[in-house]
């Protein structure tokens, strides 16, 4: 029960990450953008359970495609209404090619497949085989990133070369039971901070396949994941904070869908001040979500829940 409070926590600390990388600018987005979203891979990681292949495969879709497909199609509708247009091949081909109120689909896909992959991989390799996968696929990365970078895959599919090791990551610290020092902790974050701001070239920014440093600046986003998650563990402590930020994470994956549409609004209709966009934007999400959550029949179609039988 307590591991579940943090990790609530933990969704809710990195979806508010999201939102401000997508809104501010300078240096706190370069920063933010270092492990905001290797915060979801990681705990993706964290969370994965081995199952029989159909069952994965079928559970997966139900959760995360299900609503991928509901939001393209309603906000497809919402550009018809507003542009008479819609970019048919960028729906179909996904990942990169999906911007502006899309911008953040690409994420959905890439999970997807990168739990089918390591679904498969976990339960056919030994772990020293397992992480020989993990080691050159972070390789492959990185000569997507900076030979290859003009090429990309349908639904980023080629970013799962990156996002895999960091899937693996959050599922070895899991399950070998590893801890970490939280002085020590806070401690190489404030280097990573200090570097980052001083090399801003350590970024992972993921949709367009820019890794950073090779190897420094994936570590650089690991320290960063591993200190959100033990400053959940100790948020979570707190009634009042966890009541907020565990709220917030339960509806992560509908705010992670619905802030871009919200910010561009905003934007545009109320004020450019970037703080009062992203409040704004959060806020809106976080009651759309909730609206979403009220109704049986949006639960399954925007939030994936099964339908009863």
């Amino acid at each position: 029960m307590e591991r579940s409070k943090w990790v609530d926590v933990y969704k809710g600390v990195a979806i508010i990450l999201v939102v401000a990388g997508h809104i501010f600018d300078g240096p706190v987005r370069d920063l933010i953008f270092l492990f905001h979203m290797p915060l979801f891979f990681f705990i993706s990681g964290y969370l994965y359970k081995p199952k029989s292949y159909f069952n994965y495969f079928t559970k997966k879709s139900q959760s995360l495609l299900t609503p991928y497909f509901s939001f393209l199609l309603v906000f497809s509708v919402l550009y018809l209404l507003i542009d008479g247009d819609v970019n048919i091949y960028a729906l179909i081909y996904g990942g990169r090619e999906l911007k502006g109120i899309y911008g953040v689909f690409w994420f959905v896909t890439c999970l997807f497949i990168t739990q089918q992959f390591y679904n498969y991989f976990y339960k056919n390799f030994n772990p020293k085989s397992l992480f020989i996968i993990m080691f050159f696929s972070l390789c492959f990365s990185y000569l997507n990133s900076l030979i290859l970078s003009e090429y990309y895959l349908p639904w980023n599919l080629n970013v799962v070369f990156a996002s895999l090791p960091l899937f693996y990551a959050g599922n070895i610290y899991k399950t070998r039971g590893l801890d970490s020092n939280y002085i020590s902790l806070l401690g190489l974050s404030l280097l990573v901070i200090i570097f980052t701001l001083l090399f801003p070239e350590n970024i992972y920014d993921m949709k367009y396949s820019i890794y950073g440093i090779p190897f420094i600046t994936f570590f650089s986003s690991l320290i960063l994941c591993l200190f959100v998650l033990m400053t959940s563990k100790i948020l979570s402590r707190y009634k009042f904070l966890n009541s907020i930020l565990s709220k917030i994470g339960l509806e992560s994956s509908s705010i992670m869908y619905l802030h871009i549409l919200f910010y561009l609004a905003t934007d545009k209709y109320i004020s450019e001040n970037s703080l009062l966009c992203f409040l704004l934007s959060l806020s809106l999400s976080y009651l759309a979500a909730k609206i979403i959550s009220r109704f049986r029949v949006l639960k399954i179609y925007f939030k994936g829940f099964k339908s009863s039988k």
